[in-house]
């Protein structure tokens, strides 16, 4: 087994970010380094983002041909009307309008427009199998415009209309416009070479924030690998399954001694911010049992 290159606990490396240098030195995007200066912060809490919905695949019950207009822009288009349901029929009265945006929308505020019958209701899913509310809107005639609370991750998202029954006088219902919005966000990516296992590096072990994360706020991560700097892996959610090394151990593998985190502070009241203090990342070099080395990642 001569020649096989073994793990050693004592030869571990650690890189820290923790400074404006530091932080400055890898890409921001809306990220605020200055009025906590060595923190990392959301910059504009109240920028969001409305989806682009149309190449979405829309369906609807009942289909009337224009179903886009809910997605159109124009609040004085709509879906609609739906057919009323007759005085003392069942209590069943719902009209569906949903559309699959192709990919996970993560959506924390909504804005609404819809007039007839009683009440609204958004639901999303993932399967277009299980539903599950996101909101239930009020009577109309009005437009909502509504902070969810929290951000919900779907594919496909569903209104219903819901009319009178029972006795009521029927209602004739349409949905003129449905927008998704996207959290307050800021994003931050380390520079290409900035985190860097050297020339011993094994293996990238350990991920360790220190941050402050209020009310209707989150942070979120992602990393990838690289051997050169330039070629890299694909994003991934957690550091324990990032690419360290291929090939076979005992006979030079190729080390992918660059690290790149993705690293997403988010919002969903549109005014807070979560703040990020530093981070530490733990990995694991190769040298001789008889002659172990701590490394520290170089921050370039």
């Amino acid at each position: 087994m001569s020649g096989i290159a073994k793990k050693v606990k004592a030869s571990s490396g650690t890189s820290t970010i923790t400074s404006r240098v530091d932080w400055n030195a890898g890409t921001n995007n809306n990220t605020d380094t200055i009025s906590s200066p060595g923190s990392l912060r959301i910059d504009n809490a109240a920028s969001r983002t409305q989806y682009d919905l149309s190449a979405g695949i829309i369906t609807s019950n009942p289909s009337l041909g224009n179903e886009s207009s809910v997605i159109d822009g124009n609040y004085g288009s709509f879906w609609g009307p739906v057919p009323d349901i007759p005085i003392g029929g069942p209590p069943t009265g719902m009209n569906d309008w949903t559309i699959n945006a192709g990919s996970q929308l993560l959506v924390s505020r909504v804005k609404i427009k819809y007039d007839g019958g009683e009440s609204a209701r958004l639901s999303s899913s993932n399967d277009s199998s299980s539903w599950t509310t996101v909101y239930d809107f009020g009577p109309p005639p009005t437009t909502y415009d509504v902070n969810l609370g929290s951000s919900e991750n779907y594919q496909y998202w569903r209104v219903e209309l819901w009319t009178a029954c029972c006795g009521e006088i029927p209602y004739t219902m349409r949905l003129y416009e449905l927008e998704l919005l996207s959290a307050g966000t800021a994003t931050h990516t380390t520079g290409s070479t900035q985190i860097d296992g050297r020339a011993n590096f094994w293996e990238w072990e350990t991920f360790t924030d220190s941050k402050t994360t209020p009310a209707n706020t989150s942070v979120t991560n992602r990393y990838r690998t690289s051997t050169n700097g330039t070629d890299r892996t694909a994003w991934i959610g957690a550091i324990g399954s990032v690419t360290s090394r291929t090939g076979d151990d005992s006979d030079n593998p190729t080390k992918y001694r660059y690290l790149q985190i993705e690293t997403t502070l988010s919002n969903t009241d549109g005014t807070s911010t979560p703040t990020i203090d530093s981070y530490s990342i733990g990995y694991h070099t190769n040298q001789k049992p008889n002659a172990p080395t701590a490394m520290t990642a170089v921050i370039n």
